[in-house]
């Protein structure tokens, strides 16, 4: 797709470990693997009132049709009722705030002098971090940006005459186990990633300073208590410290997504292409309006029922019926959505939802509207073809009616 952008930026709202409610997203990481893009961004962040948010920046190729892919795949998982999810355009999707992060000094040696270093996470210590801050309503955020790395066994190399030392002096077990893992981790195929935790301007930063140090003692008890720095507010100096301590393995995406946001097993994983259904099957048309245009919705549900049109309107919904499994089943049991758009439908994140749920099964889609009308943005992308009947016009009505005969002649009693 030439001209497209090779960016995929979003915000999307969740609700997982560090809020109120249970959070459902299986596979968002075996998706991104699935579309394999140059770059991911994964900044996670926590609001004082301990609203959670993940903002999702992907680069790819330019002109890489998986960008576009990638969007509609993230957007069948918004109206699923996975999470919410905005796409921001023009912006690298990461809030301006102060970074918090390591430094693993150049010069770091065994007593024997063996020069050494380790892949070293920060995503234990964000966990710990994002539980004081929960617990203290404070704002926090944790960033990492993953780069995939190509297996280069070379890049292990200097590490073996450490590895070596520890393991003929058969001292230090711990220490010689986490240099095997290190290696391994090293020479093969997975991800380099630069992470930094976040704090507001004008923050106190020391009390997280104390929690990531505490955990990096307690993880890696066999390094000097002084051995690791804060680095403030800028990445980290390319060095050989550095490139063995950002290495990590393929599944780290996956590691992070369960630890800051866990899914629950009976979630069903983000599809990585659309299935769609039989259209026009059902016997009725959904009316999707928002209730602030319920003057207008009425109008036109009395005018199909002239007409000899089964309607459905949520006002049919049963006393006791689960609101959002009621809804999915009669847009997926109709035969034609009509959907009477205007700024507040527009504006409303169930009907938004609704209509692209209804594009997901391929129903057909009859946009109407009482005055000429134009998708507004965020809705473009997937419906700009759709042309929008205005009731404006002398023969609006009827251009409905006769679409409705060719796409769903069931609806007709």
């Amino acid at each position: 797709m030439a001209g497209m952008s090779a960016r995929v930026v979003a915000r999307l709202s969740l609700q997982g470990q560090f809020t109120q409610r249970s959070f459902r997203l299986l596979d968002l990481a075996a998706t991104l693997h699935a579309f394999a893009p140059q770059r991911i961004e994964l900044c996670f962040h926590l609001g004082a009132q301990g609203e959670s948010t993940l903002y999702l920046a992907c680069a790819f190729d330019a002109a890489d049709e998986r960008a576009q892919l990638l969007r509609e795949n993230l957007l069948r998982a918004d109206f699923a009722g996975r999470f919410d999810c905005v796409f921001i355009e023009g912006a690298d999707g990461v809030p301006a705030m102060r970074t918090v992060g390591i430094a693993v000094p150049d010069d770091a040696q065994l007593p024997s002098g063996q020069w050494i270093a380790l892949p070293v996470s920060l995503l234990a210590a964000a966990v710990d971090v994002f539980r004081h801050a929960q617990a203290n309503g404070l704002c926090v955020g944790y960033r990492v940006c993953l780069v995939p790395r190509e297996a280069g066994p070379g890049s292990a190399r200097p590490l073996v005459p450490a590895l070596a030392t520890l393991t003929t002096r058969r001292a230090q077990p711990e220490l010689t186990e986490a240099l095997r893992g290190a290696i391994e981790v090293i020479s093969g195929a997975g991800w380099s990633a630069q992470e930094a935790l976040m704090l507001p301007d004008g923050a106190d930063v020391a009390w997280l300073e104390k929690l990531v140090l505490h955990r990096l003692r307690l993880d890696l008890p066999f390094f000097p208590s002084d051995f690791w720095e804060i680095r403030r507010d800028g990445p980290a100096p390319p060095s050989l410290a550095q490139q063995v301590q950002q290495a990590r393995g393929l599944a780290y995406p996956e590691a992070v997504l369960e630890a800051i946001a866990p899914s629950h097993a009976e979630a069903a994983p983000l599809p990585i292409r659309r299935q769609p259904s039989a259209a026009g099957a059902g016997d009725y048309v959904f009316l999707s309006y928002a209730h602030a245009d319920d003057e207008h919705a009425q109008k036109v549900r009395a005018l199909l029922g002239e007409s000899g049109v089964r309607v459905w309107y949520d006002r049919g919904i049963q006393p006791g019926a689960v609101w959002d499994q009621e809804l999915e089943n009669r847009i997926r049991e109709a035969g034609a959505f009509v959907a009477c758009l205007s700024a507040f439908y527009e504006q409303s994140r169930y009907c938004r939802r609704e209509l692209k749920f209804a594009d997901l099964l391929s129903k057909p889609i009859l946009p109407i509207a009482p005055v000429a009308w134009s998708w507004g943005e965020g809705l473009q992308l997937m419906f700009q073809e759709l042309q929008v009947c205005s009731f404006e016009q002398a023969q609006g009505f009827e251009s409905l009616l006769q679409a409705l005969r060719r796409a769903a002649p069931r609806v007709f009693e």
